[in-house]
């Protein structure tokens, strides 16, 4: 329906009516083709005698009904009446409230449903009865309309309710929030919510317009109230004290704020509170209690999580359903409108809410746990993609765990949240996520002070790990180092192969990254005994694999790819796709070293079948792969278009990291092309990232890339001295070494003997040539 409504076909003159005898309306209606299409196609439809349009207060079913009131007066012979029951009670007010809406006077006071029977079985009409919700739970009111379509079979029946009626003849028509626009860049003509904003806005302040500056407000407060007309309108009102983006925060904090002071507004329109006040009062008591547990939950559910965390049977929440409160998504899912949400909350709180948080904390745990083995499979891509739907819930789960806290649960949830943050490249978010965590966990450390129970701390210390592998992630890496060493002491004592699995994997991770290679093999060796004692085959591939990229920079190239060929089918019957497009990453370039060309396309052409669509890192580093690869080939078109997708992907997830590796490579491949313009600022910017994110390998590499371009240009003395802190630095790979050796004899060779002396005896401090270039670019 969302997909049909963006087709906005050009909107009929509403403006005026076609009928006296149908209330006017106040102001055009906006935004509504597709649905008023629809309505017109269904009650143009033989079979369709009695169509509902239903939908939560404050939707637009009123207006929606009045609209079609006056569209459809001439389809039919005896035109359209508009009757509103908002005030009727009972059924004999219906009956006399129907009848003098079509100028029906009764000739005796019995029988009067009788009386309206007659008066309408000839008659060619479209009845309209508006705000039928509050009498739905009366028997007499489905019988009353059975009678209408058995006793007048030319006449159709439309109504507006909060809540379907249940009855055979029942055809039902779900109105929806108006279109609203998404987070990023909008146009705001594109989309109803804004336009009803903008129109309500000027109805409260003539002179308002839409400021640039103010788009990005109006959007939020759309998407907040979720594109609910009467929501919409109420926000707009507030033009007149309040900019956008202060309705904006307002409604965040308490949606009360939405209210009108308009006196000609029907009591249960003038603000959201007694919207929903009316719909709450149309509960019976266990409803009420499922509603307010159901709060508790956030962008939705399964039908088993609410049944689980509430209690609630299969029957009360249809019956939410059938009242507009709950709603089922595009996935199946049970859905709530955020306002109505909010509004159940208040509610829990004079329940036992406590028990019901606990158990969707529970229950979120458990589940994400259950999750584990599929995230690390094969089956990665599912998981990754139900995970998303259930984030909300997800993250409030994760917080009341810490705030207890409740360490075993955190336990649960902590691989499946590492795992999904990195492979969906939300390193802000992982770093954000665990690092919180770990801060609840460390008032209650600080309080308990030593009497601190050993889970507490250990799930602390686990925390304070993964959070510093998002830390690494974006480039923070001594603030990484220091998480880590804070935390091995409590995860050495607890000897848990699993998290001592994790925090040396990390560490061998971000040893290569720095250029430590001996840290990093001492590293590797430790993540490879924890994952012995775990005996998976997913832990036992990642060290194996560590120590092959060891062993290639230290330019063990033969032996690298025979390890790496060992590891691929250790990890085949795992299939994790992430794994496997990194591993055959890697036996590509290394195929392409030992000159194997047609098994390095072998390798490429299987990696990218294993790719995730939406694995951004993996995208990203496959494409730096094909860059290096493309470059070999003397392909440098192609390698620069590769190295560039895979550099803006990159830094959009803020790896800044890799960024510094693929400015390298797009040096290199400038500086093949001659364009040593190019080339320097690719190094430059290499340099720049590499030195925000403390790794010293890649400087290294931008380093010799700026000394090549230096011997390219003339100066070889100038060369000769970048070069010579480069050779002495630890950090520099076997490959860069030989290269950095090759280009120092050709220049050296270039300079008189007492010029070349001089610069090797007074060799340049790395730190200071690295910050010199940074700051100077020379």
């Amino acid at each position: 329906m969302q997909a049909a409504r963006r087709q906005r076909p050009a909107s009929p003159d509403r403006s005026a009516p076609r009928s006296s005898a149908i209330p006017v309306p106040a102001t055009p209606l906006l935004g509504r083709e597709f649905e008023l299409a629809e309505i017109h196609r269904l009650l143009h439809d033989p079979h369709c005698r009695l169509l509902t349009l239903t939908g939560p207060g404050g939707i637009g079913k009123t207006r929606l009904a009045l609209q079609i009131a006056h569209e459809a007066h001439a389809d039919f012979q005896d035109g359209a009446a508009f009757i509103s029951l908002a005030a009727v009670d009972s059924l004999e007010a219906i009956t006399t409230t129907v009848a003098n809406a079509l100028g029906l006077a009764f000739h005796t006071e019995s029988d009067l449903s009788r009386q309206l029977m007659d008066f309408l079985c000839n008659k060619r009409l479209l009845l309209v009865l508006d705000n039928l919700e509050q009498l739905v739970s009366s028997a007499g009111t489905p019988a009353m309309l059975q009678r209408v379509l058995q006793c007048a079979p030319h006449v159709k029946v439309l109504t507006t309710s909060r809540e379907r009626l249940n009855i055979s003849q029942e055809w039902v028509f779900e109105v929806q929030g108006l279109l609203t626009p998404p987070a990023d860049d909008f146009d705001p003509a594109a989309y109803t919510a804004v336009d009803l904003f903008v129109q309500s806005a000027r109805r409260a302040r003539a002179d308002y317009d839409l400021r640039p500056d103010d788009v990005t407000a109006v959007g939020r407060i759309c998407r907040l109230l979720e594109g609910l007309p009467l929501g919409i309108e109420l926000a707009a009102a507030w033009v007149r004290a309040l900019s956008p983006r202060d309705i904006a925060r307002e409604i965040e904090r308490n949606f009360n704020f939405l209210a009108y002071t308009l006196r000609d507004m029907p009591e249960r329109h003038r603000s959201l509170q007694a919207v929903f006040d009316h719909s709450w009062r149309l509960l019976d008591q266990p409803e009420r209690q499922v509603l307010a547990r159901l709060s508790v939950f956030r962008g939705g559910c399964t039908h088993e999580a609410a049944a689980q965390v509430t209690g609630a049977s299969l029957l009360t929440l249809l019956s939410l359903i059938d009242k507009s409160l709950l709603r089922r998504d595009e996935q199946g899912n049970l859905a709530m409108h955020e306002l109505i949400r909010q509004y159940a909350a208040q509610h829990l709180i004079e329940l036992d809410g406590a028990h019901t948080v606990e158990q969707h904390a529970a229950y979120y745990a458990n589940w994400l746990a259950g999750l584990v083995d599929d995230l690390f499979s094969a089956r990665q891509a599912s998981a990754l993609a139900v995970i998303q739907r259930n984030l909300p819930n997800l993250r409030s789960a994760w917080r009341w765990a810490a705030q207890q806290p409740r360490p075993g649960w955190l336990f649960k949830m902590m691989t499946g949240f590492y795992y999904f943050n990195e492979l969906r490249g939300y390193f802000n978010e992982g770093e954000a996520l665990f690092q919180q965590a770990a801060g609840e966990l460390g008032r209650h450390l600080d309080q308990a002070d030593t009497d601190a129970p050993a889970d507490v701390r250990l799930a602390a210390a686990c925390l304070q790990t993964f959070g510093g592998w998002f830390t690494f992630r974006l480039g923070h890496t001594d603030q990484a180092l220091a998480a880590w060493a804070s935390a091995a002491p409590v995860l050495e004592a607890a000897d848990d192969p699993a998290w001592l699995f994790f925090s040396h994997a990390f560490q061998t991770f971000a040893a290569l990254y720095t250029g430590d290679l001996v840290t990093a093999r001492q590293q590797a060796e430790a993540t490879r005994r924890q994952g012995r004692r775990v005996n998976q085959l997913w832990h036992l591939g990642v060290s194996e694999a560590h120590l092959a990229v060891i062993d290639y920079l230290e330019g063990r190239t033969a032996e690298a790819y025979q390890q790496f060929q060992a590891v691929l089918e250790m990890w085949r019957p795992v299939g994790d796709p992430r794994l496997m497009t990194w591993c055959l990453g890697y036996l590509h370039t290394l195929a392409l070293t030992l000159g194997r060309t047609d098994e390095a396309v072998s390798y490429l052409e299987a990696g990218l079948s294993y790719l995730a669509a939406d694995d951004r890192w993996g995208k990203a580093t496959t494409l730096n792969f094909l860059g290096q690869a493309r470059l070999k080939q003397g392909r440098h078109a192609e390698a620069r278009a590769a190295l560039q997708d895979s550099l803006s992907t990159f830094a959009e997830i803020g790896d800044r990291l890799s960024v510094s590796g693929v400015q390298v490579w797009l040096g290199r491949v400038a500086l093949t092309e001659g364009n040593l313009t190019a080339a320097r600022h690719a190094f430059l910017a290499a340099l720049s990232a590499a030195h925000d994110a403390q790794a010293h390998a890649p400087q290294t590499e931008a380093l010799l890339g700026l000394a090549q371009i230096e011997a390219h240009t003339g100066q070889p003395a100038t060369a000769l001295a970048w070069l010579l802190p480069l050779l002495d630095h630890p950090a520099a790979t076997r490959d860069t070494r030989e290269r950095a050796q090759q280009l120092r004899a050709d220049v050296q060779g270039a300079l008189p003997p007492d010029q070349r002396a001089a610069i090797e005896d007074r060799p340049i401090d790395f730190t200071q040539l690295i910050n010199s270039l940074l700051l100077t670019g020379t």
